[in-house]
């Protein structure tokens, strides 16, 4: 839980407040406080049970159960009917109190319904601004347009604008690495065939520097007899070495020899298929099988919802959580996939599990559950 001071409260939110200090000094009423996931129930449910314990003369006690839906109605009516010189402060997603208001009878106290709206757009802006500042500009622009403005959800989309940003960083650090090797090896082989490759210098020009050139000493004639001097000297000159200049090293006596390549070796040949690492989330299919055979009353954690499902799979991964569940919800057209955590056999069970969760984890706004709730959507979807 965010102490006080952390906490960002609108002025809808401050007169909410007010409001059920009111009702609760003033009043016995019921007071069922709705509000969608991630718009700060639990934080204003706890924010008033300590106004509650602070006012002078107040001999009741306050019973304050989140999540008051996932609870059996039946069971639920029987603690308010049989409960003495207690009062009760509910919450639970919009809609759900109508159940209750039907249940409840004339004996027991009226239940009254509030209602959590939404950030305006400044107080929105204001509230990423001082609690997500390494958000850009631009990136908290979007999430303005896109999310709903409730807190624990703009919290939960910087967390995913932040998981994608890392995910394309560490894309690009691979495609300039791989960029390098590349350029490297270009670099390479252009050196190497300048310097295997060098031009034959022109035979008629000799350069200063190159000395290799055999010089052979052509013998003075020799008096032979009665032989005319010319005929001794041009017998001289056919016996006499040439004189070569060595030529340099040609570029395929440097290779290796390759051996002829049939018709069907010198065709390209198709890739083999390239094979994945197997992703660590099973497939959705046996997680929802997974979720079908667990025990309907007992109670599990959502974490988080997304419509990418390796956002899922980065997190799981980032706090190595275990066990886990992950099932697809369709809001209208879009689909969004839901990550559960544990298997409680209670809902305070599950509160005690919620509490020790890590600050992180506790920012994204993760509320508890019932599997047969869980079940019942899948069914639902299913059909």
């Amino acid at each position: 839980m965010n102490k006080p001071a952390d906490i960002y409260l609108d002025r809808s939110r401050k007169t909410l407040l007010d409001l059920i200090a009111q009702l609760l000094q003033f009043s016995e009423a019921v007071i069922y406080l709705e509000g969608p996931a991630g718009s700060g129930r639990t934080t204003l449910l706890e924010l008033a049970r300590r106004n509650f314990t602070q006012l002078e003369d107040s001999g009741d006690e306050l019973q304050v159960i989140d999540d008051a839906d996932e609870l059996n109605p039946a069971e639920l009516l029987h603690r308010i009917e049989h409960s003495s010189n207690c009062r009760f402060l509910l919450s639970g997603l919009p809609g759900s109190s109508r159940l209750l208001r039907e249940l409840l009878s004339s004996n027991t106290p009226a239940l009254e319904r509030l209602s959590i709206a939404p950030f305006t757009r400044p107080d929105a802006e204001y509230f990423l601004v001082n609690h997500c500042p390494a958000v850009p500009k631009r990136h908290r622009q979007a999430i303005l347009n896109r999310e709903r403005l409730y807190p624990q959800q703009l919290i939960q989309a910087t967390y995913l604008q932040e998981l994608s940003q890392r995910g394309f960083t560490h894309r690009c650090s691979r495609l300039s690495a791989l960029a390098a090797i590349i350029i490297s090896s270009l670099i390479w082989v252009a050196v190497t065939r300048e310097l295997v490759f060098q031009p034959n210098h022109d035979k008629g020009i000799i350069d200063d520097g190159i000395t290799d050139i055999t010089r052979t000493r052509v013998p003075e004639p020799q008096p032979v007899g009665d032989v005319q001097s010319e005929d001794v000297l041009a017998r001289a000159i056919e016996t006499a070495p040439a004189i070569t200049r060595p030529e340099p090293p040609r570029a395929e006596d440097s290779s290796p020899a390759l051996a002829p390549m049939s018709e069907t070796e010198a065709a390209p040949k198709p890739a083999g298929p390239v094979f994945s690492p197997p992703k660590p989330a099973p497939p959705i299919a046996l997680a929802e099988t997974a979720l079908m055979a667990r025990q309907p009353n007992h109670v599990t954690i959502q974490l988080m919802q997304a419509s990418d499902p390796d956002n899922i799979t980065k997190l799981r991964n980032r706090h190595n959580l275990d066990p886990t569940f992950v099932y697809l919800r369709q809001v209208g057209q879009q689909r969004l996939y839901c990550l559960l955590l544990g298997d409680y056999p209670s809902m305070e069970a599950a509160a005690t599990a919620l509490r020790s969760l890590s600050q992180e984890l506790r920012d994204l706004g993760p509320w508890r559950r019932t599997f047969a709730a869980v079940q019942d959507e899948i069914s639902a979807r299913s059909h």
